[in-house]
C-alpha cells in the first residue's frame, strides 16, 4: 500500500500554507522591513515624489537652469 499526503490529515501542502504564510509575515526581519518603509516611504515621496528633475547629488530642483550644472552643488547634469 502506498502512502499518501491525503492518508494523513494536516500534512498536505494546502494544510501547511496557513502556518507558513504566518511564520513568514511574523518573522521579524520583514517585520522590521515593513516599519522601515513604512516610515521612510512618506518622506520619500514629499522630497523626490513632485515630479520635479533633480540634481543626482544634491537633489536641488532644476527647473529653468540655462548651464548644464547644478547651481547648488556643481554636479554636471
Amino acid at each position: 500500500m502506498v502512502w499518501t499526503d491525503t492518508s494523513y490529515p494536516g500534512t498536505g501542502l494546502i494544510d501547511t500554507a496557513p502556518g507558513v504564510l504566518c511564520c513568514l509575515l511574523l518573522s521579524p526581519r520583514i517585520v522590521g522591513a515593513t516599519l522601515a518603509l513604512a516610515l521612510w516611504y512618506p518622506h520619500y515621496v514629499r522630497t523626490f515624489g513632485d515630479g520635479e528633475t533633480r540634481c543626482r547629488n544634491c537633489a536641488y530642483v532644476l527647473r529653468g537652469i540655462r548651464e548644464p550644472r547644478c547651481p547648488e552643488c556643481g554636479e554636471r547634469i
